[in-house]
């Protein structure tokens, strides 16, 4: 019988071969990992432990507990993502952690600030005084700042 680790990697080449044909759209690619990852899981055995954890907390019905057993459960549990070629592999949280912050400067370096920012700059100037809306300015970085007055000088000349 295959350990579920082995399992867990075929399953996902699998899913990406597919996806990469394009038989499978994108949402149903992500749906395949995160199914086998829940399968790896339960292949581990981390599930029933997690269930027993939250049942026996549930009993007591204390939420801290709850959250405590939660959080020691999670130590556990391996965190898979990709390598520079684009297989999976177990990582740490703080090498996803950093992962996430390049994609995010990466986003801004090519679209700019998000577009929630932009509606809250847009809030902020609308409906609060000069000096909140500079603070509120003064948190961001040079680029972002710039991209947010310069997005609010176009929408005032559209509305004009």
């Amino acid at each position: 019988m295959n350990d579920p680790v082995t399992i867990f990697f075929e399953r996902i080449d699998a899913q990406g071969y597919l996806f990469a044909t394009g038989d499978l759209l994108l949402g149903e690619f992500l749906d395949a990992i995160v199914d086998a990852a829940a399968q790896l899981v339960a292949g581990l055995g981390y599930v029933s432990s997690f269930e027993r954890a939250c049942s026996e907390a549930d009993a007591d019905n204390d939420q801290q507990d709850i959250n405590r057993r939660a959080r020691e459960f999670h130590q556990h549990v391996p965190l898979v993502g990709p390598d520079l070629n684009g297989r999976l592999h177990v990582c740490s949280e703080a090498a996803m952690q950093r992962e996430h912050e390049r994609i995010i400067e990466r986003q801004r370096e090519l679209y700019g600030p998000a577009a929630r920012t932009l509606m809250a700059a847009e809030w902020l100037a609308a409906y609060c005084d000069a000096g909140r809306f500079r603070e509120w300015l003064d948190r961001h970085s040079a680029d972002d700042a710039l991209a947010i007055v310069q997005r609010l000088k176009e929408r005032r000349q559209q509305k004009d």
